[in-house]
C-alpha cells in the first residue's frame, strides 16, 4: 500500500487521545452496603464488568475511528492492480513523447522504429481506463497548437495511427521540457510520461544545456523508456551542397560540389551519386566511402535556359532514406537590369561601351539616373547599380538597403573626387577608406603588382594556365586603399595597395575601383582586361541576389515584403499544397514556419512579388550513435528526475508492466466508510454504556 498525501499520516499521533480519555474518566464506583440483600453484590459485579468491557471497547473503536479518518485523508492506494469492487480507481495522466524524426525510419524484422512505437503506444492507450487522461507529444513538433489532454481514446489512437517520419529533425529533451511543464500541472495521481525514442546522442539536446525539472517531475511521476537505438544500421547521407561556380551564366559550366558522408562502421562502393536539372539527371559520378568517411563529390553541367534553375543531388537508398537528398535553388536571369548613378554621362561612357560589346544576347537593360535622383528611384527594379561617386551623392541609405537585400554595386571614384568624401562613401559601406589620393607627375606611373587568376572574375577567360597574363594599364591617378583584410584584393599595385576590391554587405557584394574608368587618371579602359571584368562583374555581383535562400526543415523563413503592398502571400509547398496567409498593413516580414517537408518552396504575393527558398534535412539527424540506459540515467540526473524510471524491453507485455508499478485502487472511500460504521457504533454502544451506569446508580 502507498499513501498519495503521506504528510497527514503524522495525524495518527492523534489517535491517543481515545487512551488518554479513557484514563482520565476512569472511576472508582461507590460501595453500597446491605446488610440482608447478600444476593444483590453479586449482581452488581456482573454489571461492573460489563461496564468496563464496554469502556475498553469504546476506546478501541475510537482510537479506529481517528486512524481511520487519517488514512481516508492521507489517501492510501494499492500499486499494481485494482480490487474489484474498490469504488475508486485511481486515475492517470499518461504523456507519450514519440520519436518521428526520420532517424526512427530504420527498421528491423518487425517493421520501422515508429511503427513499433506506434503499435506499443496504442496498446498502453487501450489500457487506460476511461477516466484517465492521455496527450501525444511529436519530438518534431513539440510546442504544436491544440495538442491539449483528452480521454477519448478513441481519438487518441487516431492521432496515433495519423504520425507519420517527419523531416524536422529537434532535440529529445525539448519534448521532455515540453512534457513536464504539461506534467507538473496535472491533477491525477497516476502521473506516467514514455519515451519513445532511439535516444540519438547528436539530437538529445543543444550544447549540453539542461533545464532543472526537479519541481515538475517529482517522486510521483513514473519515466517508462523504450529505447530502440540498439544498432548501427546502414546509412550514409548527402549533408550539403555547395554551388561552387560564382559566376552562373547560360552555356556555362555550373559548378557543384555535394559533401557524402558514410554514418555507418561498413565501407561501400561505388555508390552513384546523381545530379538533378529541374528532375532531369544531367551528371553522375561513381565514389567509394570507407566507413565514417565524408567525401567533397564535384559535379557539373553546362545551364541550358533562362530562369529558376532547381538543382539536387541524390544518392542510391540505404536504411535511412531521408538524408540521400540535398536541394539548392538559383536564378539564371534572363535579363539583367542596370543602373548607372552619375552626374556626368562622359564618366559613364567606357563602362557602356564594354557591356554593349559583349552583349551579344540582349541580356542588359541599362538605365542612367543622376545622383540626385536616388531618393526617388525604387532601386527594387535593378540588379547591379554602377556608382560613379562625386561630391553629390545623397540618399546613401536607399543604396545601403539595396545591397543588404543581395543587389549588386559596383563603385568607381569620380576623377575630381576629394579624398574625404570618398572615405565617407566607403565607410557608409563599412568598407576600409584610401589612406591618400595619388597625382603622379610627367612620365611616373604604377602598374600592377599581383593579380588573383582564382577569382571568378577571372573564370573561364583564359584556355590554359599558360596564357594566364594581363597586360597593365598605366595608371597616374588613383586613390590609395588598402583591403584591410576586410574583403578579398583582386588586382593590387606595385605600393601594394588594391586596385580591384571585392566586399560582402549584407547579402549583396560590392566591387571598389581605385581609378575613375577614363583616360585621364588612367588607360585602363583601353586594355583588353578591362571588359571582361566590367561584364564579369554583372554575374558576379549578382551571384547572391540569384541564390535562393536555403533553411533546414523546422527553421522559420523570413518574407521580405521589400516595401510592397501585398494583401495576401501564397507559400506553395514541395507536395504542391499550398498555405494563404493574410498580411497585416503594417508587416514587411513574415515568418513561415510550417517548413516540415523538404525540397523547393514557392513564394508569391500580389503578382508582382516572388520569391522561392529550399528546405533541406539536418546532418545530425543522420549521425546514428545511441545513448545507452548509462547515459540515459545520466540525462535524468541532468534534469534533476527525482521520480522512479523503468527501461521497457519491447518484447514484454507493456500492460503488465506498466500495471504492476502503477496505482491500481484508492482505498479512502472504503476507509472512510468504515470510519462511518465505527462512528454509529460507537454511539450505539456509548448510549447502552451511560445507561447501565444510571442502572447501576439506582440499583
Amino acid at each position: 500500500m502507498t499513501f498519495l498525501n503521506p504528510a497527514i499520516l503524522i495525524g495518527l499521533i492523534a489517535a491517543g487521545i481515545p487512551i488518554l480519555i479513557h484514563l482520565f474518566n476512569l472511576r472508582k464506583l461507590k460501595k453500597v452496603e446491605f446488610s440482608t440483600l447478600m444476593f444483590l453484590k453479586e449482581l452488581q459485579k456482573n454489571k461492573i464488568r460489563k461496564i468496563v468491557l464496554k469502556q475498553w471497547l469504546l476506546m478501541l473503536i475510537r482510537i479506529l475511528i481517528v486512524i481511520f479518518l487519517v488514512l481516508t485523508f492521507s489517501r492510501p492506494a494499492i500499486k499494481g492492480y485494482a480490487i474489484i469492487g474498490t469504488p475508486t480507481l485511481a486515475k492517470t495522466t499518461a504523456v507519450f513523447i514519440v520519436d518521428d524524426t526520420f532517424s526512427m525510419s530504420v527498421a528491423d524484422n518487425k517493421g520501422s522504429y515508429l511503427n513499433q512505437s506506434k503499435t506499443l503506444i496504442t496498446n498502453l492507450i487501450n489500457n487506460l481506463q476511461d477516466q484517465d487522461e492521455a496527450i501525444i507529444i511529436r519530438v518534431s513538433n513539440p510546442n504544436e497548437e491544440n495538442n491539449i489532454f483528452t480521454s477519448d481514446k478513441n481519438g487518441l489512437i487516431k492521432r496515433v495511427s495519423e504520425i507519420i517520419l517527419s523531416d524536422r529533425s529537434e532535440n529529445l529533451n525539448d519534448a521532455v521540457v515540453k512534457a513536464a511543464s504539461i506534467i507538473g500541472e496535472a491533477k491525477n495521481f497516476n502521473k506516467e510520461l514514455y519515451l519513445f525514442s532511439d535516444f540519438q546522442k547528436s539530437r538529445m539536446t543543444n550544447n549540453e544545456v539542461f533545464s532543472d525539472l526537479g519541481e515538475l517531475l517529482n517522486e510521483r511521476v513514473r519515466v517508462f523508456i523504450f529505447n530502440f537505438g540498439t544498432a548501427t544500421p546502414f546509412n550514409i547521407g548527402v549533408d550539403s551542397l555547395k554551388v561552387n561556380s560564382q559566376i552562373i551564366e547560360i552555356d556555362k559550366p555550373l559548378r557543384l560540389s555535394a559533401f557524402i558522408n558514410n554514418y555507418s562502421n561498413r565501407s561501400v562502393d561505388n555508390l552513384v551519386v546523381s545530379m538533378f536539372l529541374n528532375d532531369e539527371r544531367i551528371a553522375q559520378k561513381g565514389i567509394s566511402l570507407k566507413e565514417n568517411e565524408n567525401q567533397e563529390v564535384m559535379l557539373e553541367s553546362n545551364i541550358k535556359n533562362s530562369g529558376t534553375q532547381r538543382l539536387r543531388i541524390e544518392i542510391e537508398d540505404d536504411e535511412v532514406l531521408n538524408d540521400n537528398r540535398n536541394f539548392v535553388s538559383l536564378k539564371v536571369p534572363e535579363k539583367f537590369s542596370i543602373l548607372f548613378l552619375s552626374d556626368n554621362s562622359e564618366e559613364t561612357i567606357f563602362v557602356r561601351y564594354a557591356l554593349q560589346a559583349a552583349d551579344n544576347k540582349g541580356q542588359f537593360q541599362i538605365d542612367e539616373k543622376r545622383l540626385s535622383q536616388i531618393a526617388a528611384t525604387n532601386l527594387n527594379n535593378y540588379d547591379l547599380v554602377f556608382l560613379f561617386a562625386n561630391e553629390k551623392i545623397s540618399s546613401l541609405a536607399d543604396i545601403q538597403k539595396f545591397v543588404q537585400n543581395g543587389g549588386g554595386l559596383f563603385i568607381f571614384p569620380n576623377e575630381n573626387l576629394n579624398l574625404n568624401y570618398f572615405n565617407s562613401l566607403l565607410q557608409n559601406f563599412d568598407l576600409p577608406i584610401a589612406s591618400d589620393k595619388i597625382i603622379l607627375q610627367n612620365e611616373n606611373k604604377i602598374l600592377f603588382d599581383k593579380v588573383d587568376f582564382q577569382h571568378p572574375l577571372f573564370s573561364d577567360l583564359f584556355v590554359s594556365e599558360e596564357n594566364r597574363k594581363i597586360e597593365s594599364p598605366d595608371i597616374k591617378n588613383y586613390f590609395k586603399i588598402n583591403s584591410g583584410g576586410k574583403g578579398f584584393e583582386i588586382i593590387s599595385l606595385q605600393d601594394k595597395s588594391s586596385f580591384l576590391s571585392s566586399y560582402n554587405f549584407g547579402k549583396g557584394r560590392i566591387l571598389v575601383c581605385a581609378v575613375p574608368p577614363n583616360l585621364t587618371s588612367s588607360n585602363f579602359p583601353l586594355k583588353g582586361i578591362f571588359a571582361p571584368i566590367v561584364y564579369n562583374s554583372i554575374f558576379y555581383l549578382t551571384n547572391f541576389k540569384n541564390l535562393n535562400a536555403s533553411i533546414v526543415a523546422g527553421e522559420s523563413f523570413n518574407i521580405n515584403l521589400q516595401d510592397e503592398v501585398v494583401k495576401i502571400v501564397t507559400v506553395k509547398k514541395p507536395t504542391d499544397d499550398e498555405e494563404r496567409i493574410v498580411v497585416d498593413n503594417l508587416s514587411t516580414n513574415i515568418d513561415f514556419t510550417n517548413t516540415d517537408v523538404l525540397g523547393f518552396y514557392f513564394v508569391k504575393g500580389d503578382e508582382e512579388f516572388t520569391e522561392e527558398f529550399v528546405v533541406n534535412h539536418n546532418s545530425k539527424e543522420s549521425e546514428l550513435i545511441y545513448l545507452n540506459e548509462e547515459a540515459i540515467k545520466e540525462y535524468l540526473t541532468k534534469i534533476n528526475f527525482t521520480g522512479n524510471f523503468y527501461f521497457v524491453n519491447k518484447e514484454e507485455n507493456v500492460s503488465e508492466v506498466v500495471n504492476s508499478v502503477r496505482f491500481g485502487s484508492e482505498l479512502w472511500q472504503p476507509f472512510l466508510i468504515i470510519a462511518l460504521i465505527l462512528a454509529l457504533i460507537e454511539m450505539f454502544l456509548s448510549r447502552s454504556t451511560r445507561k447501565d451506569f444510571e442502572s447501576l446508580k439506582n440499583s
